[in-house]
């Protein structure tokens, strides 16, 4: 993998005012399984021009979100610690802004615990990190609550994080996640965008019945960036008996297609197999620009 740019030590020295180029917000210390007791705030870190990470907080970042600019959310994967998450964020966001640095953007990465016991991987395992990165959209939705009403949000998730987003718009749309219900106003006319990459999670669980089927209610579009090649997904269905092909290897088919209905005009596929080949790693997305311009639709909000 390749390394982000440096960062100085974290300060512990109290938020600062300076505008902050992005900000990340972890749940890395809060409880994972559900139910949740209480309400416990994420910790919050902001990226300074200068290249320094601050530890802030919800209040500090929330001063500096402009009414109406689109917030972009991104979600990483399985197996990745907080070292080489800072690391990589630089990188994404260079990514991501290049497309439109013109246009304004507020970004946040979410965090969470999802890096491996161990050296060896096991089904079971996975399936916990599977099951933790749905559970905090309960964790991101608190987020979206927090921010102003006239603020359209964008989605990101890789890999499990993909579980992440299509959690948080399952409770955006009135669903329910392990039969709980988003604690807060997530804004009933806020915009909703998502893009999923490599997504690892069961091709059809946005159909009607089925795990996610109010996601798709509330998001005005949704890109699934796909790849029939990823030798990792090729796999998850070992996870568990009755699994079906992941959705970031398969894209929606034809079948699930029809079950959505009108839903279905929402979600369109990217095949990248050409350019992404047989990887499944976060950094074989962000060093493709043509893969960020197909994304800067939905994450500025603007159609061409």
């Amino acid at each position: 993998f390749t390394s982000g740019p440096a960062l100085a030590p974290l300060s512990t020295e109290p938020a600062v005012c300076a505008q902050a180029t992005y900000w990340i917000a972890s749940c890395r210390g809060l409880p994972q399984e559900l139910p949740y007791t209480g309400v416990v705030p994420l910790d919050y870190f902001a990226r300074l021009p200068d290249g320094r990470l601050q530890r802030t907080d919800a209040a500090s970042m929330l001063s500096q979100i402009v009414p109406g600019v689109p917030v972009c959310i991104l979600v990483h994967g399985t197996f990745v610690d907080a070292a080489y998450h800072q690391r990589e964020a630089a990188h994404t966001f260079d990514w991501i802004r290049r497309p439109a640095p013109h246009l304004p953007l507020h970004v946040i990465f979410f965090t969470w615990p999802s890096e491996a016991d161990n050296v060896l991987t096991s089904p079971l395992l996975v399936n916990q990190r599977g099951r933790w990165a749905e559970n905090d959209a309960l964790y991101v939705s608190r987020l979206i609550a927090q921010l102003p009403p006239e603020s359209p949000v964008c989605l990101i998730g890789h890999s499990q994080g993909a579980r992440t987003v299509a959690a948080t718009l399952q409770l955006a749309g009135g669903g329910t996640i392990g039969s709980f219900l988003a604690v807060e106003d997530m804004g009933a006319s806020r915009r909703y965008r998502a893009v999923l990459v490599a997504a690892a999670l069961d091709r059809h669980w946005f159909n009607p019945g089925q795990r996610y089927d109010r996601a798709l209610c509330r998001a005005e579009g949704l890109l699934n960036i796909y790849n029939p090649a990823d030798f990792a997904l090729h796999v998850y269905p070992l996870r568990g008996l009755f699994s079906r092909q992941a959705l970031g290897d398969t894209g929606f088919t034809l079948w699930d297609r029809i079950r959505l209905g009108a839903n279905s005009c929402k979600a369109v596929d990217l095949n990248v197999a050409p350019i992404i080949g047989v990887s499944h790693t976060w950094p074989s997305f962000y060093s493709q620009p043509r893969i960020a311009e197909a994304m800067a639709p939905y994450i500025y909000f603007v159609d061409r």
